[in-house]
């Protein structure tokens, strides 16, 4: 190790440094927010809701379905399914219903299973409900996730910050009954492999301490696997929930997240400005015909 630092300081000793020439924050356009300003065509310092509109509709250009296509098959089969600016209102409407109904909960948490009962299940989505599009994109899924589930996203964020407790829960403890199965007569890993399961020669610290603090070790080793196991298999939200079939389970998971919320809710107002733009301008083309 002392070798390889000497190694190190003295490549670092013999190299040579070029001079570069430091351009001050004026000769730059006024800094780096400015530049980065005139070349994306927007500013967000002023606030001003044109500004802030021109922002909404840069973010576009990011989504996954402007460069899909360049990945050919270095990724998933991919099938998309587009929906209206109504249903992206519904997402988000749908979200603030259920977050209200949480706070509510936890405040009735004897109530909590009647408060929160028919969302989950689904019942406000079925036809003739509150959220004729939601149930519209519900029926489609259905025919699109096979039976291993699927990884599901909006264009431009997915809902890995919300996951539903129980089932973590379920798929920890899970996780967690595989991994210690599997370490049963597993030497080291149940802490009593090698040695020769005597204590010191004062007679102190026995094999079977030594082993107690092994399985202790193996298995905080097994819960911290478990979560992250736990965790990347919740990322497959098309799969069926106690509450409902996989396209449900897709339903709730993206009316949970505050990430689709806000990209609901930054779709909504940059393309349904856009929208509400074009029929203006048919409207006018239309009385001056």
């Amino acid at each position: 190790m002392a070798a390889l630092l000497g190694d190190i300081q003295s490549g670092v000793g013999q190299s040579k440094l070029k001079k570069v020439n430091l351009v001050s924050s004026s000769d730059a356009g006024g800094g780096s927010s400015a530049t980065i300003a005139s070349r994306r065509g927007f500013s967000l310092e002023s606030g001003d809701p044109e500004e802030i509109l021109k922002y909404q509709r840069y973010i576009l250009d990011f989504n996954i379905e402007r460069w899909l296509d360049r990945l050919g098959d270095e990724t998933f089969v991919t099938t998309t399914l587009n929906f209206s600016p109504d249903v992206a209102r519904e997402l988000v409407v749908r979200y603030e219903e259920l977050k209200e109904r949480k706070e509510t909960a936890r405040a009735c948490l004897p109530d909590r299973d009647m408060i929160l009962y028919g969302m989950l299940e689904g019942h406000d989505l079925d036809e003739g409900g509150s959220y004729p599009g939601l149930h519209e994109l519900c029926t489609r899924l259905e025919g699109v996730i096979g039976d291993q589930g699927a990884f599901v996203k909006t264009s431009s964020r997915s809902a890995k910050d919300f996951a539903d407790l129980g089932t973590l829960k379920h798929e920890y403890d899970s996780c967690v009954a595989r991994l210690l199965n599997g370490q049963v007569g597993g030497g080291s890993a149940d802490g009593r492999g090698g040695g020769d399961g005597g204590g010191d020669e004062n007679g102190e610290g026995s094999g079977d301490e030594a082993a107690e603090v092994g399985q202790q070790q193996a298995c905080e080793n097994s819960a911290l696997i478990a979560m992250s196991y736990a965790s990347m298999s919740l990322l497959n939200t098309a799969k069926s929930s106690p509450f409902g079939s996989a396209s449900i389970n897709v339903i709730n998971t993206l009316c949970q997240s505050e990430r689709i919320w806000h990209d609901m809710q930054l779709a909504h107002a940059a393309q349904g400005a856009e929208a509400e733009a074009e029929a203006e301008a048919e409207a006018e083309a239309e009385a001056e015909a």
